[in-house]
């Protein structure tokens, strides 16, 4: 176990590496060459991939809070996707959200904007080796630990791979654009979600729903809906403007 911990820990170090290194990468990818117009759409379509089916749907509603039910094959193929979005493995990346809704708004809550920007950017990793009970039922899964312990080189053979036999538009357009978009839209539903929009509940952080959030991450941005029934897969709803895409897709998958 202690081993598992110290990986996990340097997943959620690496996640950022990986995300720092992406956009330094872009800023001279965009300088120095240009991005022709369907890198730009192949980014939009891969962050729907990588953001929506891999993170949104899978990690979070499917692995972490258990809202729906699918196939076996087709939860580990969107986990692969989620796990090149640049957020962490799917152990990390559950772990750290189950912390966020124990601790949410508190001092120990590495999401909340209320205990600063650079924190819920850059995480607090103090809390990082405490695990939740989802993520140490992801441990027992012998493919999601495989994930987990290989997550560098992951990354590291999708980068060379897309790059050696694709060349480097497909390299930003299809991974690090994409990871990048996805990192960024993950911490401003955070932001949002914690500091702008309306509340339907009256839970005891200070979670809010953001229209704009929810538009920009395919449902996310309902954060106070979602705060006070965690479990439930439709984060919208409660309003009849309260569009859920996700939910959508949930639907179509799940048993």
């Amino acid at each position: 176990m202690k081993a598992i911990l110290k990986l996990f820990r340097y997943s959620l170090l690496a996640s950022r590496f990986y995300l720092l290194a992406a956009l330094i990468a872009s800023i001279s990818y965009f300088t120095f060459d240009g991005a022709p117009t369907w890198v730009w759409l192949s980014t939009l379509g891969m962050y729907f991939v990588y953001g929506c089916l891999g993170v949104v749907v899978t990690f979070h509603r499917g692995l972490t809070h258990r809202s729906y039910k699918t196939s076996k094959i087709l939860e580990n193929v969107f986990t692969f996707l989620g796990t090149l979005a640049g957020t962490g493995s799917s152990i990390a990346w559950v772990n750290m959200h189950m912390l966020h809704h124990k601790y949410s708004d508190s001092i120990k809550d590495s999401h909340s904007p209320k205990n600063g920007i650079l924190k819920m950017f850059l995480l607090n990793y103090n809390v990082s080796n405490k695990l939740t009970k989802p993520a140490k039922a992801l441990i027992r899964d012998r493919y999601h630990l495989f994930l987990h312990k290989y997550y560098n080189l992951i990354h590291v053979l999708v980068a060379i791979t897309l790059l050696s036999l694709f060349g480097i538009n497909v390299l930003f357009g299809f991974y690090v654009l994409p990871m990048l978009l996805t990192a960024v839209m993950s911490n401003l539903v955070n932001y949002l979600g914690h500091s702008h929009g309306y509340r339907n509940f009256d839970t005891k952080d200070y979670s809010t729903n953001s229209a704009i959030a929810a538009a920009l991450s395919f449902g996310e941005g309902w954060h106070n809906n979602h705060h006070k029934y965690p479990t439930s897969p439709n984060f919208g709803g409660h309003n009849w403007w309260e569009f859920d895409l996700s939910y959508y897709i949930i639907r179509l998958i799940r048993k």
